[in-house]
């Protein structure tokens, strides 16, 4: 009988200590997840009118790269992402979460993402998330989390050469504004855990008329440099050229952008760049003595001038020149210097 209660006895003690680990490890499990919070909804601030860019930066280190890395995300209402400078994944449809592999893009070290992200009108958000995986993500899966947006990230209204890549300087950029977690906010219907997990690769976009379709004139040849994504950046009416040669372009019933094509001949990424400020919503455009003219059809109908005063690439004064009163599809349109150049 006293070699059974010894013997019960020490039983006893090891199921208590086998208990006590595994509430240890459970709780170290908790610590572990706790480290990784839940991506959140940021941006800058409370988006301020209809056509809103905010840039947004995070550096990480990697003691290795992963296998398989993905991003994950959405913004309202669209964005461009970059993993080092290299595009990774656009989106215009913030209710459908998208995925890229992004692996091949990443390095030992320090790495950045950055992204573009485009208000154009009401709540506005951006939500990321970078796992790495053991396996391609399938189904319900659940990677390893890398990172997510948070208040840390970095957010400016302004761009500056060099901001999606490491070295750059962004001690100047403010901190992000948390707007909620996932699963929150005015998205929480479409963007959850649930569908991040599952988002896939963004549709393929519609492609512009072919170029072998077009009749030209014996001499010329016609390469197409862009196909606009009409739900992310409407339907460009107006086209000038700037003393760079880069092409200034605007939306109907929206924002001004920027077009650097590849050299000529050459096979390279078409650079477009949305730019700040309310001026856009033109029927016509033209580049002339140090200024933007600009003929607004839509919204505060009239023929503005347009400036960038200090050099950094966006157009930071606005002047109206003479009010239109008509508008629309049938009011004014293109503005052309006079015969005398002037």
């Amino acid at each position: 009988m006293k070699k059974l209660s010894i013997v019960c006895l020490f039983a006893a003690a090891i199921l208590f200590t086998g208990l006590t680990v595994l509430d240890s490890h459970r709780d170290s499990c908790k610590a572990l997840a706790a480290a990784k919070p839940a991506p959140q909804w940021i941006w800058l601030g409370n988006p301020s009118d209809s056509n809103e860019t905010i840039y947004f930066r995070h550096s990480f280190d990697l003691a290795s790269v992963p296998e398989s890395v993905t991003v994950a995300g959405s913004c309202d209402n669209s964005m461009r992402v970059y993993i080092n400078g290299k595009k990774a994944v656009s989106s215009n449809e913030w209710s459908t979460p998208v995925r890229a592999e992004i692996a091949k893009s990443l390095v030992k070290g320090k790495n950045v993402i950055a992204v573009e992200a485009v208000n154009s009108g009401g709540p506005g958000g951006l939500i990321l998330s970078l796992d790495s995986w053991k396996s391609r993500p399938r189904g319900d899966k659940k990677g390893s989390p890398i990172l997510s947006t948070g208040p840390a990230w970095k957010a400016s209204r302004k761009s500056t050469s060099g901001w999606k890549v490491t070295g750059f300087n962004d001690s100047q950029w403010k901190k992000s504004t948390s707007v909620a977690e996932i699963g929150g906010g005015p998205w929480g219907g479409s963007v959850n855990s649930s569908t991040l997990v599952n988002a896939g690769a963004p549709p393929k976009p519609v492609q512009a008329t072919a170029p072998d379709s077009l009749i030209v004139a014996p001499g010329f040849k016609v390469e197409l440099l862009y196909s606009v994504p009409k739900g992310a950046e409407g339907s460009w009416v107006a086209l000038t050229v700037d003393p760079k040669g880069r092409l200034i372009t605007s939306d109907q019933y929206g924002a001004l952008y920027r077009v650097t094509p590849s050299p000529i001949g050459k096979k390279g990424e078409t650079l477009v760049e949305r730019l700040a400020g309310n001026a856009g919503h033109a029927h016509g455009l033209l580049y002339a003595f140090d200024s933007l003219y600009v003929v607004q059809s839509e919204k505060d109908r009239g023929l503005y001038r347009l400036r960038d005063t200090n050099g950094d690439g966006q157009f930071d004064d606005r002047k109206l020149l003479r009010s239109i009163r008509g508008g629309g599809e049938h009011g004014p349109h293109a503005v052309i210097l006079g015969p005398e150049g002037k």
